[in-house]
């Protein structure tokens, strides 16, 4: 292995072969589910109240979030929720509009762990321990053949802070639902959406038990990272569905609630922190399609060594730090080594952490590098 030129960043982590790959031709953005997004991030685990039974390509009588998928590739974010949005009559006019839809990010220090003013309807939502809101994108759907009307999904953007006033932007729609570039609004990042209603599969019918896996279809973006703040670490993202003029949160949510909750009810009285579980997942730099390494960066595994052990270089002068965190972006273990080291270091033995997938960064001064490992039993 050669060592990397003078030119290159100071900090250089070795610990698993992640292959080097531009950023092919963009994903469809159709509300298809594509198979370069790879594994599920989330997976729901309890029926939905509204189960969907149509099955066409734009309305729906139910809702659900079934899986999430995502991944993150020269700087873009494409994010595929599979499910639908239900479309049902306004009772006060003749016109539909769909279950509202609501997608927070954790992406950096500084949010909120409550929902304050933006969006409308929501203020008092407390989310996760762990989990603080800097960015909101949402809306809902109008329209459909059924009323005459093109099926056009509307989307608004918020930037919440924990110490100044929320800022809302409408983005624009969609139409039709499957064409992915939003007109009409402020967009300034370029975000794109669509929406394939015609699911059938997925999670049935009931408060109880169920399982996601399985639907292909539903709701899809592509997010610059520059719209979620240029975030270099892990994403944190909490979804769920609303029922029309986001009046009554429902039990579409992921990371999913707990087999037996049903609807929520008044989202000002909704604590996500009360409830069992995670209600939101986590994205990581690699998540999915392997991304290219920032320049200097080289990467190896130990496999052959038991417990997490890595191989570092860190050649600058300054002190650097090696951190692990869990798929939820909890923080386990931190590592201090001395600048300008070279070799290997033991995280942890064997048996002291679960098996499984691990999220680890190393720091040095302004440098950060960002790599997976998976422990084994």
């Amino acid at each position: 292995m050669t060592s990397p030129a003078k030119s290159l960043p100071p900090v250089v982590l070795l610990l698993l072969v992640i292959a080097h790959a531009s950023r092919s031709a963009p994903l469809p953005i159709d509300g298809h589910l594509d198979a370069a997004y790879g594994p599920a991030l989330a997976t729901q685990q309890v029926g939905t109240p509204s189960n969907d039974t149509v099955g066409v390509f734009d309305t729906s009588n139910g809702w659900e979030l079934d899986e999430a998928y995502g991944v993150i590739r020269d700087g873009v974010l494409d994010l595929m929720l599979t499910g639908n949005l239900e479309l049902e009559p306004l009772p006060t006019e003749p016109s539909t509009i769909s279950s509202g839809f609501n997608l927070f990010f954790d992406t950096a220090p500084g949010g909120r762990d409550t929902v304050a003013a933006v969006p409308g309807g929501l203020s008092g939502l407390r989310f996760d321990a762990g989990f603080a809101a800097n960015v909101w994108i949402g809306g809902y759907g109008n329209g459909g053949p059924d009323f005459h009307t093109p099926y056009a999904l509307q989307f608004y953007s918020a930037r919440l802070r924990a110490a100044a006033q929320d800022t809302l932007t409408y983005l624009g729609q969609v139409q039709p639902v499957g064409a992915g570039t939003l007109t009409g609004g402020s967009n300034p990042f370029g975000i794109q959406a669509a929406l394939d209603n015609s699911n059938l599969a997925g999670v049935g019918q009931s408060c109880g038990a169920s399982s996601g896996v399985g639907a292909t279809t539903g709701f899809e973006l592509a997010i610059p990272l520059a719209a979620l703040g240029n975030p270099t670490g892990p994403i944190k993202l909490c979804v769920f569905l609303m029922t029309d003029f986001n009046s009554l949160v429902s039990n579409p949510v992921l990371g999913p609630l707990p087999a037996g909750a049903c609807s929520l009810g008044d989202p000002h009285k909704v604590d996500f922190s009360a409830i069992p579980g995670a209600q939101y997942f986590v994205l990581s730099p690699t998540s999915g399609v392997p991304v290219p390494s920032p320049r200097g960066l080289l990467l190896v595994a130990l496999s052959h060594v038991p417990g997490l052990v890595v191989r570092v270089r860190a050649p600058g002068s300054e002190p650097a730090t090696i951190e692990v965190h869990d798929p939820a972006g909890r923080l386990l273990i931190t590592r201090a080594i001395v600048g300008e080291a070279a070799g290997t270091v033991a995280l942890a033995d064997r048996g002291t952490l679960p098996a499984g997938l691990y999220f680890l960064r190393l720091t040095q001064g302004g440098n950060t590098a960002w790599a997976k490992a998976i422990v084994l039993p």
